[in-house]
């Protein structure tokens, strides 16, 4: 078995300001003819996208009226650390409150920026080598983009062509943002054709040929050859699109492939170790796929997984094809699930349990190698959204509750985590049952324990442009009596709606000054990534960008 990484990935409900309730799935369309005008057959799609968007996480489920949300217990504690004092994961949430604030070594602290304003309801987020993050904001028929310039703190708005609201994205090997999709029109909800790059260094949008079908919820996926796999979502018509598209961005070109897929919305899809093969995380009917010939391989469905709203991740190195999904509803759950991609017969089998129950979870890997969790509740309102946070140091677990949100913070649909170049970890958007008054637009930012442990190491050469298999000499320095026994690598952030696909991390050993690149692929697609330094106490560097091609 090699070592591998993890992956987030979360399953999108319903927007917060739209009155829907749960069920069964549209079907599928194999292309885009006129957009519908038959009112008859309009009030179908919108009862078929109800069901299948399950938007507001209702109190009483309309199948069985009974409770969606039962209370979990409370968790026992988990016993002690070496030197006989609480661990994390053992304190009570009022103890974990009064330790965020008095020993943020254990369990990190979260810090309130400049809020976002106006109509920076921001629900799409891809971060660059330039240091400058793009913001896709608002929501259908009020629509913008911001610039967010990580170092000064700053938000740009950027003329924005059209409605990219719910669209797909990620950062292409060319460190361009390719955006996909958007919203066309509601009621029923439908998809556009549109496909955009993003130029950060101008900070202009440019526009491509269309795909051959709308989508709206689409997933994208870097390859292994650099090429973006794009599924699903609702076409012009209002149907969830079984049409499966590439975008070679050494082209601009888009193209249709032969073989047809009938994914969920925003599907969880991983490109796994292996060149050319996709995993789809379910829950339902999860299994591994090639896109180019159709073949579909199904492994058993995850114990306890929950079909909406959940997250999911590599845990660890990617190479070890630990991915986990984690979470969901309805009723919540706190359950997780494990599958190691590579194994000779791959299985999900149940992983340690969140330290609580909630839907609209998100997770990151941080450059230390842990993965990081917050984000959700029980329920899509107010007084259902959970606080907790909690760091994954094992597969084996247990789960260490870290420093909650801030009093009187919420994060459900729409939320978000991604992992800035000081290593922190930003946390925004909440859009609840309540319509705009109920929104959050906070802009919390959490630092990790390992950013309480000492000065930290710091990268003092690399280079810029590496590739699959080369040796690389990479300067570090690191505080007294430490040293860098480790270079690690995570992806640029490319979230929305909880997920990020295309997320994973690999640890490399620094030998002799130098850092040795894996030779394939399919474990790092090509792209730009962030290499960080990272001492003998786990305390990691400021990140520095690299290419890799």
């Amino acid at each position: 078995m090699h070592r591998k990484t993890a992956v987030l990935m979360f399953v999108p409900l319903w927007l917060a300001a739209v009155a829907m309730s749960p069920g069964a799935a549209a079907a599928p369309s194999s292309g885009d003819a006129a957009p519908s005008a038959v009112h008859h057959h309009d009030q179908q799609l919108i009862a078929q996208q109800n069901r299948e968007l399950d938007p507001q996480a209702l109190d009483t489920d309309p199948e069985t009226g009974q409770p969606r949300f039962t209370p979990l217990p409370a968790l026992p504690h988990h016993g002690h650390d070496r030197t006989g004092a609480a661990t994390a994961s053992d304190m009570t949430t009022s103890e974990m409150a009064a330790a965020a604030v008095a020993d943020p070594a254990q369990v990190g602290s979260w810090t309130n920026e400049a809020p976002l304003t106006g109509d920076q309801n921001m629900v799409h987020v891809v971060c660059s080598p330039t240091g400058k993050c793009l913001f896709v904001v608002g929501k259908a028929k009020k629509y913008s983009s911001y610039v967010y310039n990580t170092t000064t703190k700053t938000k740009t708005l950027v003329k924005t062509p059209d409605d990219l609201f719910c669209g797909g994205h990620v950062l292409l090997p060319d460190g361009r943002a390719l955006v996909v999709g958007g919203t066309l029109g509601q009621g029923p909800w439908r998809g556009t054709k549109t496909v955009y790059v993003f130029n950060f260094v101008t900070e202009t949008y440019q526009k491509l040929p269309d795909m051959a079908v709308g989508r709206w919820y689409p997933s994208v996926v870097t390859m292994s050859d650099g090429r973006q796999l794009i599924t699903a979502g609702y076409d012009v018509n209002g149907a969830n699109t079984n049409v499966v598209e590439v975008f070679d961005p050494k082209t601009n070109s888009i193209s249709r492939l032969t073989p047809t897929k009938s994914l969920p919305l925003y599907p969880r899809t991983f490109q796994t170790s292996k060149p050319g093969e996709i995993f789809y995380a379910g829950p339902s009917a999860p299994g591994f796929w090639n896109p180019a010939t159709g073949a579909f391989k199904a492994v058993n469905k995850p114990v306890g997984a929950k079909g909406t709203g959940f997250g999911s991740c590599f845990f660890g190195d990617v190479r070890d094809q630990n991915l986990m999904i984690m979470g969901g509803g309805w009723p919540a759950t706190a359950s997780t699930n494990v599958i190691d991609l590579d194994s000779a017969a791959p299985a999900y089998r149940t992983g340690p349990a969140m330290t609580a129950a909630k839907g609209y979870v998100s997770c990151v890997n941080l450059p230390d190698g842990t993965v990081f969790e917050a984000n959700g509740g029980s329920d899509n309102t107010i007084s259902a959204a959970s606080s907790t946070t909690a760091l994954l140091t094992s597969l084996t677990g247990p789960w260490q509750a870290m420093s909650p949100l801030p009093s009187g913070e919420h994060r459900l649909y729409h939320s978000l985590l991604f992992l800035q170049d000081d290593g922190r970890v930003v946390s925004v958007t909440s859009n609840p049952t309540g319509g705009a008054t109920a929104q959050s637009k906070s802009f919390l930012v959490y630092s990790p324990p390992y950013l309480s442990k000492g000065t930290r190491p710091a990268i003092t050469s690399a280079p810029t442009e590496v590739g699959y298999g080369g040796t690389y000499a990479i300067g570090t320095s690191a505080a007294a009596g430490r040293a860098v026994p480790r270079i690690t690598v995570t992806t640029a952030p490319s979230a929305t709606h909880s997920t990020d696909l295309n997320q994973r991390y690999l640890s490399l050993p620094l030998a002799g000054g130098a850092i040795t690149f894996p030779t394939s692929p399919a474990i790092m697609p090509p792209g730009w990534y962030r290499i960080w330094a990272v001492d003998d106490a786990n305390v990691p560097s400021v990140a520095k960008w690299v290419h890799l091609s």
